[in-house]
């Protein structure tokens, strides 16, 4: 689930207790993009749920969550 390098590559840049501060923002952080991009489904909004996929697929990425930023592009 989690990308090795690039959790190195953050714990360098930003420090240990940075990046577990972010990691332990991620299921609240994932479950409130989720929810929105249900609530822009459930609108038929599908510009707003390409915006949320995007985030979901970004903010993922950045951390190293190489599952859920590909699940996103599906």
């Amino acid at each position: 689930l989690l990308d090795a390098a690039t959790l190195s590559d953050l714990e360098r840049a930003l420090g240990r207790a940075v990046v577990s501060d972010m990691l332990a923002l991620v299921p609240r952080s994932v479950s409130d993009e989720l929810e929105r991009l249900d609530a822009a489904l459930a609108k038929g909004d599908l510009e707003s749920a390409r915006r949320h996929i995007h985030t979901l697929k970004g903010f993922c990425g950045n951390l190293g969550l190489c599952r859920l930023s590909r699940a996103s592009l599906r």
